[in-house]
């Protein structure tokens, strides 16, 4: 039933009937806008048992889509080549590389002059999820620290620590490391040297900023 905007009159006894014909006539009218709004953006698929990408568009068809990808858990976008509708559906070796483990990509239409005509798709992604977030591990044997992170790309990681004379709470960034490196030692040889001691650790970019929340507590287990 489609909507009626005079309805309920005012002052009339509700019928439950007439309510949920009125609120299904609104939902029509949601979706309909919905699926016209859909065909002014580019519309990107990946079969991943085909291994073949495609995307739909509402007329007039692009020069060239621009494909824009980020992968291996690198934070910013980039533009990555060009493919002619006539390519589609596209195998995958034209938009992906072999050692890419985690992707997301996006097309934009091109004119003939390699300007923008469309709004950019929607974002399509695979492969394992980044935690972003370093988890970290103190470990009693080496007594070192060891994370694990696949955020973005970092300048270096910040260690904070908290010293067993310091107030509860209180950490303070004492050593900085490369951005490649998963393990820190620390000065001590034993366990019981490092009771009090607390640690957690930040990814930092090349203005030291902060990529991501810091990771986990760990402390040292003695005995």
């Amino acid at each position: 039933m489609a909507f009626d905007p005079t309805k309920p009159a005012d002052h009339a006894q509700i019928v439950s009937a007439e309510l949920r014909n009125q609120f299904n006539g609104l939902q029509e009218q949601i979706t309909a806008l919905q699926q016209q709004l859909a065909l002014l953006f580019p519309a990107l698929t990946y079969d991943s048992t085909s291994s073949l990408w495609n995307v739909t568009y509402l007329e007039p068809t692009p020069v060239n889509w621009e494909i824009w990808k980020r992968c291996n858990y690198a934070s910013d976008w980039a533009a990555q080549g060009t493919l002619a509708p006539s390519r589609f559906p596209a195998p995958n070796d034209s938009v992906l590389g072999l050692d890419e483990v985690w992707w997301q990509v996006k097309f934009v239409g091109l004119n003939g002059d390699d300007q923008p005509m469309t709004p950019f798709s929607n974002v399509v992604s695979g492969g394992p999820v980044p935690g972003l977030v370093p988890a970290l591990t103190a470990n009693n044997v080496t007594m070192s620290l060891d994370w694990t992170y696949s955020g973005p790309l970092c300048d270096g990681f910040h260690i904070f620590v908290h010293q067993a004379n310091e107030a509860p709470g209180v950490f303070n960034d004492r050593v900085q490391v490369r951005g490649d490196l998963r393990t820190w030692a620390t000065d001590f040889d034993d366990p019981a040297d490092a009771v009090g001691y607390q640690y957690y650790i930040v990814p930092m970019d090349g203005d030291e900023n902060p990529l991501t929340a810091p990771s986990n507590i760990v402390n040292f287990a003695a005995g």
